[in-house]
């Protein structure tokens, strides 16, 4: 009959548990003193365990945990226990006739487990709980006495209770890697977690991955890596391992290179060299001259071995033998090759006992271990080690990729380095034809060789062996033929960092400063770095930067050193010419300058600097030719023919007023292009004119022909009030007026009685050339809308050669606006008080022209539209009223206006329009307010001059650039302008590098402004 089994107490239920064979029935016992666990598996049996109620012990199964299990018979029953660790699972049978149990955590519970299946199951996780704190927990199973309804009982099963431990130790800490000879020893601070069991060492290489080499039993911590080779670089890291098997993270890796210095080259070792590495216990001998070296050393325990890590292709190792010696074990990279008996009848010194098969290139080790035993005829076991030698009879592997490499008048020749680790150096040869020379003999660490005598026009080759320390060499592999061109011998001119006429060799940097000639230059970052030009000239400068990190280098004037150059300076320097040499005799010259990679001691770098190479001679090129001279709008336009020389640098222009000396004109540095317009000149006045050419060397011609020029004076159309005919249509009133407009055509002439007209009008009729169409009449003839928020006063639509002349508008939207007209005056008119802008011409107005307006109060509706003379349309919306076409309102003028209070630029030229002429108008900035410019020529091509701007805003006045569309804002000139802006600010700003010319005619009008942000035209 199966037993029932109660708990009395800890100790009783020790007792019970041993007489389970008995039924019994035992009443609760008073409390149980729970004492907690560590991690591991609590059988049923277990007297850890606190059982309440009644139990009974199932008969022995070997499919329970430890052989049976334990059930609870009646509702109520449970069992607990406390243990420390962070996890627990119960472990429990599973069938047809079990029910349900509670399970409790710290007196809370926390899941009803159901152990119901439709067969009987063994060792079934029913409950487990991870995650929680490391401290101590008590769980508790309790019968409920329920079941499901599939079940037909309920009975609850204990098999075992597992406390789990999932928290792993500490990282470990300390972790420290030292190399004594061939070997990395290892140390590292002992974890202060309690359960720790073992170290884990891993190791890894930088192109490998990280693995376990070493799992050492606590409380070990250090190791000793012998297993690893000279030349590369390991990584380490150490892990804690504790009693359950969880592993702690990582500690910080340490790497370390293993030195080369540890390894032996070709040559012999004695047994007390540095590079060999012994374990255990070595004892030298006693001084004898039979021993090479004159003693030796002898292994006196199992186990004790010499290692000697080596470059070459074979070793041996010397040893004496004798009666009394035993035998040893010898090892190449780690695998056994050799077992060596040094036993002799007699003692024998200096014996090669050991000669290994020939090896691959590369690093190796032997290792020679007392094996601690010995033959039949010996006394001793001991081994002896007197020396090792390292041989290297194979010759270097060959160097491969051999390339030639011509830049300018040098071959570079480059090759990719023997993969011998024992290689000395490099034979580099020039071959021509059938003839071989030797160019050069480098040290090993080189793979590049500069050819700065290579003859032209013929076919090179050059070939490239490798010799190592026991005077081996290999084979030579040659580069394919190159040539060097007859054409890198250069003529006259400046040489840019950039050109191929430079031949360079090491190790060049690109770097960029507009004050570079060219806007580049190159430093040379390595000692040893050149960079060489031939030449047929008699003259040479090397142009460069100076500055407080640059270093020295060396001048070679036809392969001999002239000189050393110091490019040092306290602050930097752009395009100084540091060496000159102007006196050369004859042709086919070459210079080269090279980075001796010293300085001077006031310097932080030894860099050096290449900026340009000037060739130069001392014959002038001949003067230009059909050099002409014509008016332009602007100015006086000096063209010429493009120079024949090969070595032109660019033009100088030279003027004359009248009969007075011919000066420069065209500023301080050359012209590249073979025109130049001059402007800002006195009208009446006649110049004479010639030009200069210059070639590279600085050598100009004499100036030739020399062109006598009168500028034009200016003069406006007769379009002005005045000049309205006489007679035509006379009208008092708007309805007059616009009837008279309806029967107007070519020839017609409306006058404007005096009066108020109210409203505006659209004129759509045309005049022609010789009879335009007028509309005229005096100041006090007013057009006025009574309402600045509708309405133009004049609008010109598709027409042409009208005439608008005298009269005045107000209290307009817009006061005149021409659309898609052209030939258009307006002359002398008085606009005021007006929404918008007061004139505005638009989509694709041209050759028009407005003199003589006085213009005041615009932008009372909107403000930003307040422009005084708005040429063009804006170009966001060019597609919105344009047919996205660029509104082209072009060869415009605008002329003797005065303007003032406008809310937006007085005069505003659009992107999109050109050609136009602005000239001699009175512009006032006091009352702007969404801009703060006075004058915006944003088209191209515009000759702006004598126009006075007064109370400009802060930072600019006259304003031309580049800004909503690419091509314009460029190719404007100004000249004669007065420009009042405040201190600080600029009267004249115009977009740089882009064909925009400030005439030095124009000036500011306050202290302490500027007058342009360009250097002005002379």
């Amino acid at each position: 009959m199966p037993t029932v089994r109660t708990n009395k107490a800890k100790l009783t239920l020790g007792a019970v548990s041993a007489a389970l064979l008995v039924t019994a029935v035992l009443p609760a016992s008073p409390a149980f003193a729970l004492t907690a666990v560590g991690p591991g598996r609590i059988e049923n049996s277990s007297s850890q365990l606190n059982f309440s109620g009644t139990w009974q012990l199932s008969s022995p199964s070997s499919k329970d945990s430890g052989g049976n299990s334990a059930a609870a018979k009646a509702a109520g029953d449970f069992v607990e226990l406390a243990f420390n660790s962070t996890g627990v699972k119960w472990l429990a049978r599973t069938g047809p006739s079990l029910g349900l149990a509670s399970v409790y955590m710290d007196g809370v519970k926390v899941k009803d487990v159901d152990l119901y299946s439709a067969t009987q199951s063994y060792q079934q996780v029913v409950y487990s709980s991870s995650g929680l704190a490391d401290a101590t927990h008590v769980i508790k199973i309790e019968r409920q006495g329920k079941h499901s309804s599939s079940s037909t009982g309920n009975d609850v099963v204990l098999d075992a209770i597992d406390v789990v431990d999932s928290v792993a130790p500490a990282s470990v800490a300390g972790l420290t890697a030292t190399q004594a000879q061939s070997v990395v020893q290892t140390s590292w601070a002992a974890s202060e977690a309690q359960d720790v069991a073992s170290y884990r060492v891993y190791r890894k290489t930088n192109s490998g991955t990280s693995a376990v080499v070493r799992e050492l039993a606590a409380p070990a911590t250090s190791w000793a890596d012998a297993g690893v080779l000279p030349g590369l670089t390991y990584q380490y890291q150490v892990t804690a391992v504790d009693s359950s098997g969880n592993e702690g993270q990582p500690s910080s890796g340490v790497s370390i290179s293993v030195s080369t210095d540890s390894v032996a080259t070709s040559g012999r070792q004695e047994n007390t060299s540095g590079l060999i590495h012994s374990e255990g216990t070595w004892q030298l001998s006693a001084p004898s001259s039979n021993d090479s070296g004159g003693n030796s050393s002898a292994g006196k325990i199992t186990g004790d071995y010499v290692e000697l890590a080596f470059s070459g292709s074979a070793v041996q190792w010397i040893a004496r033998t004798g009666p009394y010696l035993g035998v040893a074990a010898v090892f190449i990279d780690a695998i056994k090759v050799a077992d060596v008996d040094l036993y002799s009848p007699a003692a024998a010194y200096n014996q090669r006992v050991f000669a290994s098969q020939p090896l691959a290139s590369g690093i190796h080790t032997i290792q020679v271990v007392r094996s601690g035993v010995q033959s039949s005829a010996s006394t001793g076991k001991d081994i002896v080690l007197d020396a090792f030698d390292v041989l290297d009879v194979e010759a270097p592997a060959p160097v491969s990729g051999v390339t030639a490499q011509i830049s300018g008048s040098v071959v570079n020749v480059s090759w990719t380095a023997s993969t011998s680790p024992d290689v000395s150096g490099y034979d580099v040869n020039r071959v021509v034809g059938t003839e071989q020379s030797v160019l050069s003999r480098v040290q090993a660490g080189n793979t590049t060789v500069a050819d700065f005598s290579a003859p032209t026009g013929v076919d090179l080759k050059y070939t490239v062996s490798a010799f190592d320390s026991s005077g081996n060499t290999s084979g030579a592999v040659s580069s394919s033929p190159v040539a060097v061109s007859t054409t890198t011998t250069v003529a006259s001119s400046r040489y840019e960092d950039g050109s191929t006429a430079i031949g360079w060799s090491g190790t060049w940097a690109a770097q960029s400063n507009s004050s570079d000639s060219g806007g580049t230059s190159r430093a040379g970052k390595v000692a040893g770095s050149s960079a060489q030009i031939a030449f047929n000239q008699t003259g040479i400068d090397w142009v460069s930067r100076t500055g407080p990190s640059l270093g020295l280098a060396d001048v070679f004037l036809d392969d001999v050193k002239v000189a050393t150059v110091d490019l040092y300076s306290p602050s930097q320097t752009f395009q100084q010419k540091v060496y000159s040499s102007h006196s050369l005799s004859g042709t086919g010259h070459k210079l080269r300058v090279v980075r001796t990679g010293t300085k001077n001691s006031a310097s932080s770098g030894n860099d050096i600097t290449v900026d340009a190479f000037v060739v130069s001679d001392t014959i002038a090129p001949p003067s230009a030719s059909n050099l002409a001279v014509s008016p332009q709008t602007s100015g006086l336009l000096v063209s010429w023919n493009a120079s024949s020389a090969g070595d032109v640098a660019g033009y100088r222009v030279y003027r004359a007023l009248g009969s007075g000396a011919l000066l420069v004109v065209s500023g301080s540095s050359l012209l590249t292009t073979t025109q130049f317009t001059d402007i800002g000149l006195s009208e009446g006045a006649t110049y004479r004119f010639a030009v200069g050419v210059v070639d590279s060397s600085g050598n100009e011609s004499i100036k030739g022909k020399i062109v006598s020029m009168q500028q034009p004076t200016f003069s406006a159309p007769s379009v002005r009030a005045a000049d309205c005919p006489a007679g035509g249509v006379a009208v008092a009133n708007i309805t007059q007026l616009r009837t008279a407009l309806v029967n107007a055509g070519p020839g017609s002439v409306i006058k404007l009685a005096p009066g108020t007209y109210r409203g505006g009008i659209t004129v759509t009729t045309s005049g022609t050339s010789a009879n335009p169409i007028w509309i005229c009449g005096p100041r006090t003839a007013i057009f006025d809308n009574f309402n600045v928020a509708s309405a133009n006063g004049v609008f010109i639509n598709t027409a042409s050669y009208v005439n608008l002349a005298g009269f005045s508008i107000q209290n307009f939207r817009k006061g005149v606006v021409l659309s898609s007209a052209s030939h258009i005056s307006v002359a002398d008119l008085a606009i005021n008080n007006v929404g918008n802008e007061a004139i505005k011409l638009r989509y694709g107005t041209v050759d028009s022209i407005v003199i003589g307006n006085v213009i005041s109060k615009t932008g009372l509706v909107d403000s930003v539209y307040g422009e005084g003379v708005y040429i063009g349309t804006s170009p966001k919306d060019w597609c919105d009223v344009y047919a996205c076409k660029a509104d082209m309102s072009d060869r415009n003028w605008v002329i003797d206006n005065t303007i003032s209070g406008t809310t937006a630029d007085p005069i505003e030229a659009k992107p999109g329009t050109s050609g136009g002429v602005i000239r001699g108008n009175h512009v006032d900035g006091t009352a702007l307010i969404d801009v703060s410019t006075i004058m915006a020529i944003k088209g191209k091509q515009y000759f702006v001059a004598d126009n006075v701007g007064t109370n400009g805003k802060a930072d600019v006045g006259f304003f031309s650039a580049e800004t909503e569309v690419a091509g314009y804002g460029r190719n404007n000139s100004f000249a004669r302008n007065t420009v009042s802006v405040p201190k600080g600010s600029t009267g004249i700003y115009v977009g740089t590098n882009a064909g925009n010319v400030v005439d030095c005619t124009n000036s500011v009008l306050v202290s302490g402004s500027v007058l342009t942000n360009v250097t002005c035209q002379k």
